[in-house]
């Protein structure tokens, strides 16, 4: 598949995460959290404040996994929490791949190519280290997620189910 030519969305640039970023990325996940959490409150639950400072501790860390953030003059409008991972299971081809982990836009920056420029940028990183494949997740709520990635050429290749039981 071709790369997509993306035409980055006027004054937004796309850079490495550094430490003095920490603060700003948690404010982003928080937004996009708050989000997920009006679209599936069985599944998600506020942010406590020690959630908060794992969040912190995870986004100052050096090492895997990488992060990207998108940012214009005012701040952030999003990120990308990325890293490569071997894949060892029994009867799995064992082969690098990229598993993007987070990707955060802030919902007034969506369906504006913020998104793409991530993932392009990520998708580019992989192919400079001689990898070919790139997974992620997506819930299904997630109209906005799973039209940027379908968009960019991801297919579903396993589902995870779910059943609610009765409680007794």
């Amino acid at each position: 598949m071709q790369p997509l030519r993306v035409v980055a969305p006027e004054g937004i640039r796309v850079r490495s995460a550094g430490r003095d970023d920490c603060e700003a990325l948690l404010a982003l996940y928080c937004e996009v959290h708050d989000a997920h959490l009006d679209a599936d409150p069985e599944e998600f639950e506020p942010l406590t404040p020690d959630d908060e400072a794992r969040m912190l501790r995870e986004f100052a860390r050096a090492g895997p996994p990488e992060i990207l953030v998108a940012e214009t003059e005012l701040g952030l409008v999003g990120c990308v929490r990325f890293e490569q991972r071997h894949a060892r299971r029994a009867g799995r081809r064992v082969r690098p791949r990229v598993y993007v982990d987070l990707l955060v836009v802030a919902p007034r920056w969506q369906s504006r190519g913020v998104g793409t420029m991530l993932l392009e940028r990520v998708h580019a990183i992989v192919r400079s280290r001689g990898i070919d494949t790139v997974e992620l997740d997506v819930y299904e709520f997630n109209g906005s997620g799973l039209r940027l990635y379908e968009k960019m050429g991801y297919a579903t290749t396993q589902r995870r189910m779910k059943l609610r039981l009765d409680r007794d």
